[in-house]
C-alpha cells in the first residue's frame, strides 16, 4: 500500500513502470519518450474529470437520469480505458453534457423506478448484475472500485513515471483498511445511499479479506445498511441465482425501510 511518508514504494512503482515502457519497446519496436507520456497523462485526467463531473450530477439529480448499466460503464470506459483512448474520453464527454440536459429537464431512465433505492457497490472484478438491480427498484449509485481512480489526477510537470506512481498510491484503495473503510463511509454519505453491496470473489485475498471490515465500519460511519456476500461470476453462471434472490431481498428491505 501507499505507506505515508515512505519514499521507497513510489521509487519501487516509478521502477516497474520504466520496466513495463522498455519492455514494450523491445516488443513493438516503438519509442516512447517522456513526453508521450505526458500527453497520455493529459488525456488520462480529462477523462477523471468527466467521469467526476457525470457521477456528480448523477447522485445529485432529484430524478435519476439513465440507467444504472449506463452509470456502470460511462465509469468503467474511462477508469479501465475499454477501446481507444481518445475516442472513449470524447465519448465520456459527451455523455457528461447529454446527462445534465437530462437531469436539467427533469427526464428519468426509462427503466428506473420513480423512487429508486439507492446501492453503493465494494468489490473489485464483480459482476453485479446491474440491469437487475434497477428491475428489482433499485439504482447503483457509487462503485469504490472505479471512482477510487477516478478522484486523483496525476501531475504532468516533472518524472512522469514518479507522478504516475504517486497518483497510483494516491488511490483510496492502497489506503490501510480501517481508512479504506472510512472513505468508503464517507463516499456512501455524498451519493445519498440507502445501502451497501461488497461483493467478492472467492479465493480473491485482496478483497475477500477485508469486505467485513470495511462492510462494518461504513454501517458504523453511517448507519446505512450493509450486505457482504461471495460471488463466483467470472465468466460462470453457477450463483447467479442464489446472488441475485440475496440482491433482491436486500432491496426489498430497503425499500420497506424507505418508505
Amino acid at each position: 500500500n501507499s505507506q505515508p511518508g515512505q519514499k521507497w514504494p513510489m521509487e519501487y512503482v516509478a521502477s516497474s513502470l520504466r520496466r513495463l515502457v522498455k519492455k514494450l519497446k523491445e516488443v513493438g519496436g516503438r519509442e516512447f519518450a517522456d513526453e508521450d507520456l505526458r500527453e497520455s497523462i493529459k488525456l488520462m485526467n480529462r477523462g477523471r474529470k468527466a467521469v467526476r463531473d457525470y457521477v456528480t450530477d448523477w447522485i445529485n439529480a432529484e430524478r435519476m437520469p439513465s440507467y444504472s448499466n449506463d452509470f456502470s460503464w460511462i465509469m468503467r470506459l474511462i477508469i479501465e480505458y475499454f477501446g481507444e483512448p481518445e475516442a472513449g474520453v470524447q465519448l465520456a464527454e459527451q455523455a457528461v453534457l447529454e446527462q445534465r440536459e437530462r437531469v436539467e429537464r427533469g427526464i428519468k431512465g426509462v427503466q428506473v423506478a420513480e423512487d429508486p433505492v439507492r446501492l453503493f457497490i465494494c468489490g473489485s472484478c464483480i459482476t453485479m448484475q446491474a440491469d437487475r438491480i434497477d428491475k428489482y427498484g433499485g439504482i447503483i449509485v457509487g462503485y469504490d472500485d472505479y471512482w477510487n481512480r477516478a478522484m486523483v489526477d496525476a501531475k504532468v510537470e516533472g518524472d512522469p513515471y514518479e507522478n504516475l506512481a504517486e497518483a497510483m498510491l494516491s488511490w483510496p484503495y492502497e489506503r490501510p483498511t480501517i481508512d479504506r473503510g472510512r472513505w468508503v463511509a464517507e463516499q456512501v454519505l455524498k451519493a445519498k445511499a440507502d445501502g451497501l453491496i461488497f461483493a467478492y470473489h472467492w479465493g480473491c485475498q485482496l478483497q475477500s479479506a477485508v469486505a467485513r471490515m470495511v462492510s462494518e465500519i461504513v454501517k458504523k460511519e453511517t448507519g446505512v445498511p450493509v450486505l457482504y456476500m461471495e460471488l463466483d461470476q467470472l465468466g460462470k453462471q453457477e450463483t447467479v441465482e442464489q446472488s441475485e434472490n440475496r440482491i433482491e431481498a436486500f432491496i426489498e428491505m430497503l425499500s420497506v425501510k424507505k418508505k
